[in-house]
Parts: C-alpha cells; structure tokens; sequence
C-alpha cells in the first residue's frame, strides 16, 4: 500500500497556472524599494504568510457557506401559502427567515 505524500510535497492543481517566481521577484523587489526587511518582525515574509493563510481561511470559509464573511444580506426564498393568492413565491434576509425558537424552523 503506498503511502501518501505529506502536504507541504503534493502538487497543488491551480499552483501552477500563477507565476509564483515572478510574482515573488515583483513582492521582493516594492519590498527593498520601500526599505522593508525581507525576513523577521514585521517583514515581507511574515506579512505575506499572515496575508496568504487568512486569505485562504476566507475563501475556504466562503466556500463552506456559501456566501463571503461581510455579506450581511444574504437571501433565502420563502414560499408563504396565504389564504387569498394561494403559495407565492418572495425572498427575505437569511436572518429574519430563522425562528429563534429551537424546534420551531
């Protein structure tokens, strides 16, 4: 039975249609020109590892749930039945459309 590769040796897919050389000579490159360090408290390196995972963790997140963290009207369709039009169709915010009441959904 083969064993897996550990994480940080498997290819990633979309890894290679980013030119990650160029895009990393083009970071070190504002980096000296601004006189910011390239490794150690508060340098590029730090700051791009920091900016790379929460983006990741974002994304990941948005993925997971369907909509991006900051959206705050994020719409659910509701079907009513009323007792003149019969069931129609309408949207409301995802957080008034939940009862608070657990049971009750």
């Amino acid at each position: 039975m083969l064993k897996k590769p550990p994480l940080w040796r498997r290819s990633i897919p979309d890894a290679r249609d980013v030119d990650a050389l160029e895009v990393a000579r083009e970071l070190v490159r504002q980096a000296r020109e601004a006189g910011v360090a390239l490794t150690g408290p508060g340098g590029l390196l730090e700051a791009m590892t920091k900016t790379v995972i929460e983006t990741a963790l974002d994304e990941e997140l948005s993925e997971h749930l369907g909509y991006d963290r900051h959206d705050r009207q994020v719409m659910e369709v509701a079907t009513p039945a009323t007792e003149s039009a019969g069931r129609r169709s309408s949207q409301m915010p995802a957080s008034r459309s939940r009862s608070t009441c657990p049971g009750t959904r």
